[in-house]
């Protein structure tokens, strides 16, 4: 068993190794300011791009540490980050006529791979996917950020015209401040439209997600956004070039893969109309070993879509903070409507007092049957030398058929 794991782990990290060379060179600018201590750096410009500066050409804005010279105010906020084990972060972002990018905001992650490595196990969505991460601009066009010392960072920095920038910068000390000065932006361009029901009304909360036009596999990364009450959503700062947008809606057969283009410099675009359909229904029963009706069942439901010879689970899952898509009558029966037509569907149920239950629907067949089994308690105790009970053990509970130890591994 023990060989086996090591096979599997060997194998694992060569396809990881494997894939990682595949994938790296996704055009994400490197820039490294610096090592914390220094008295400045410069943040590397990309071939052909602009100054980030009014100085001489190719080169960037000096980086400044602030140390001396420092007003009261940004001492004291320096001697606070320090005994926070933090540091400080400045910019200001605009485009490349020098004017403060409207809507501009920045967000810091960590550089696991360090100094300025690929990016490829942190496995981030899209720069700008997270809304909720970003630290917008003051009024006068600045952003002020508070990020981890000693850690390789990341600092995607955008605005609803302009693309994405990232930059990568070396760990700064705690209590440290680090001015990258102004931080100028390309123009971008825009993704938007409409989410309709199969009736043609606006569908509001719908979750739309836009990705790259032939991206590869589970390393298309996607930006996603839910759309207002009148239907509408909208990506901005886009690079230029073919997305696919795909919509989804409690409800609702899901839209994938519709087409969309953004062009540089125009924030404004075509209206893109992404039509929900009816779906598939899919009338099922949750019974126990006995046959008897198992009443208030929670019933979670994936789509299965083979793609590139994996079969990849979307929509809801088997998570316990997740919500039902459908619960049990008294009877035991449930409807599950808007499913994809051609695709199976794979049913996780849960019941109180009973073991998870899960089921595959395939595409065609209108009802399922869910037998539940009770749940299985285990108890015992730990003892010791001298049958001494030892507290603070942690038990875990494997199956006990898994004959090549994978799921074990994991």
């Amino acid at each position: 068993m023990n060989s086996q794991r090591l096979l599997i782990a060997v194998l694992l990290l060569a396809l990881g190794l494997g894939a990682w060379f595949v994938f790296r060179g996704g055009g994400d600018e490197q820039s490294n300011a610096g090592t914390a201590g220094q008295g400045s750096a410069q943040a590397g410009v990309e071939a052909g791009q602009l100054p980030n500066s009014a100085g001489a050409a190719g080169q960037d804005a000096g980086v400044v540490r602030a140390d001396a010279g420092q007003t009261p105010s940004d001492a004291e906020a320096a001697a606070l980050a320090s005994a926070s084990g933090s540091a400080r972060l400045r910019l200001r972002p605009a485009d490349y006529a020098g004017r403060a990018a409207p809507g501009a905001w920045a967000s810091t992650r960590a550089d696991f791979m360090g100094g300025g490595g690929e990016d490829f196990f942190a496995m981030q969505a899209q720069p700008g996917s997270t809304p909720a991460e970003r630290v917008l601009a003051s009024n006068d066009g600045r952003v002020e950020l508070s990020v981890a010392a000693g850690q390789a960072l990341i600092v995607d920095v955008g605005s609803d015209r302009q693309q994405t920038r990232t930059l990568r910068l070396d760990p700064l000390a705690p209590g440290e401040t680090l001015d990258l000065g102004e931080v100028k932006l390309m123009d971008g361009g825009a993704v938007a439209g409409r989410v309709l029901s199969p009736a043609g009304a606006p569908v509001s909360g719908a979750r739309v997600s836009l990705r790259t036009s032939g991206g590869r596999g589970f390393m298309n990364q996607a930006r996603r956004e839910e759309t207002d009450a009148q239907g509408r959503y909208r990506f901005g700062g886009l690079a230029p070039g073919a997305y696919l947008l795909d919509a989804e809606a409690t409800g609702f057969a899901p839209a994938r893969g519709v087409a969309a283009e953004a062009a540089a410099g125009e924030a404004t675009a075509a209206d893109t109309t992404l039509r929900l359909s009816a779906g598939r229904v899919i009338r099922g029963m949750v019974v126990d070993r006995d046959r008897r009706p198992v009443a208030g069942a929670e019933v979670l439901v994936r789509s299965v879509s083979p793609r590139g010879g994996m079969m990849i689970f979307e929509g809801a899952g088997a998570s316990s903070s997740q919500k039902a898509d459908a619960v049990s009558g008294a009877d035991g029966r449930f409807t599950l409507s808007g499913l994809p037509e051609e695709e199976s569907a794979r049913l996780t149920v849960r019941a109180s007092g009973f073991a998870t239950g899960r089921a595959t629907v395939e595409a065609g067949a209108p009802e399922v049957l869910v037998v539940l089994t009770p749940a299985l308690r285990l108890a015992g105790r730990v003892l010791g030398e001298k049958d001494i009970p030892v507290a603070g053990i942690e038990v875990r509970a494997e199956p006990a058929d898994d004959d090549s130890g994978f799921l074990s591994f994991f």
